[in-house]
């Protein structure tokens, strides 16, 4: 959704020229705050434009980092209902920002955060629940629900355009960026904690009964028990695997060691390709012609 919206965003006549000129302003007699993106040269609204949409990917790389600590320490469930609300302070300030580039950038930065967390943490949630027939469908689902949010805010910017003016054209744009995260957010309310993370925790009722509610089997129907030991074995097997090493004993072991390295390499090359390709620029910058459309097409209703 960020995606796709921020991209139409920046290009809206009104987020442009946008001037903030509120009561107190204008008893003062202050000097109204704005964006400053009209009266900038090409190149310096281009870096600008960069600016604003980059600070979010910062924010995407340290929360994807943090994510897998809170996630084993708090749990999947609690961590993903976290990044929900994360998502939705940073979606406010973007919304309220009223002109004012820092509270952007800020609002931008703690939005990425949440993004980048459940970027990580969603696939590991899914995965975690979902039983072995589906679960690469399941996992994979996830892609699909990342272009499909894209879709979605480029329609969203679109009808702002036709339908709304003023500000409320990118500021209910803006705002829209919370729905996902809000959806999260009740999810997560209604939803379990991963039965593995239960089990890594020692909570073994807990773990089975949960599984128990997820396959809608009884505790002791033979397909829950043999997951119930399969988990098990695996976290046995990890634990023999790892034993008492720390976080730096384990990233020695992954860079000094050919085959974990390569392993490594190729998943960050693989990552880093990806994006080299342009897919993101096309994604952020394609919303462009909806803007420029718009204003010579008349509305849809």
């Amino acid at each position: 959704m960020d995606t796709g919206i921020i991209g139409g965003v920046l290009k809206m006549d009104t987020f442009r020229k946008y001037i903030y000129l509120s009561h107190i302003l204008s008893l003062r007699s202050q000097s109204p705050r704005k964006f400053g993106l009209e009266d900038l040269n090409p190149v310096a609204s281009a870096n600008l434009e960069a600016n604003i949409v980059s600070t979010l990917q910062a924010g995407c790389f340290f929360g994807a980092l943090a994510a897998y600590w809170f996630a084993d320490k708090y749990g999947r469930r609690t961590a993903l209902f976290g990044c929900a609300l994360i998502a939705i302070i940073g979606t406010i300030m973007q919304a309220a920002s009223n002109g004012h580039l820092a509270v952007m950038y800020i609002g931008r930065l703690i939005t990425g955060v949440a993004v980048g967390a459940a970027s990580m943490l969603n696939p590991l949630y899914t995965s975690e629940n979902a039983p072995r027939a589906i679960r690469g469908a399941l996992t994979g689902m996830y892609q699909f629900f990342i272009v499909s949010g894209i879709c979605i805010a480029f329609w969203i910017n679109y009808s702002n355009l036709l339908h709304q003016k003023g500000d409320a054209q990118f500021v209910i744009s803006l705002a829209m960026q919370a729905l996902p995260a809000f959806c999260l957010g009740v999810g997560m309310l209604v939803s379990n904690e991963s039965p593995r993370w239960l089990a890594r925790k020692d909570q073994w009722e807990n773990a089975g009964n949960t599984l128990a509610k997820i396959r809608n089997l009884p505790v002791e129907h033979e397909y829950v028990q043999m997951e119930l030991t399969e988990i098990k074995e695996n976290l046995e097997l990890e634990a023999r695997l790892i034993g008492g090493n720390g976080f730096w004993d384990l990233q020695k072991e992954m860079w000094t060691i050919r085959g974990n390295r390569n392993r490594a390499l190729l998943s960050i090359g693989l990552m880093v390709c990806q994006q080299m390709t342009g897919t993101n620029a096309i994604n952020y910058y394609a919303p462009q012609i909806f803007v420029r459309l718009s204003s010579s097409l008349p509305p849809l209703c």
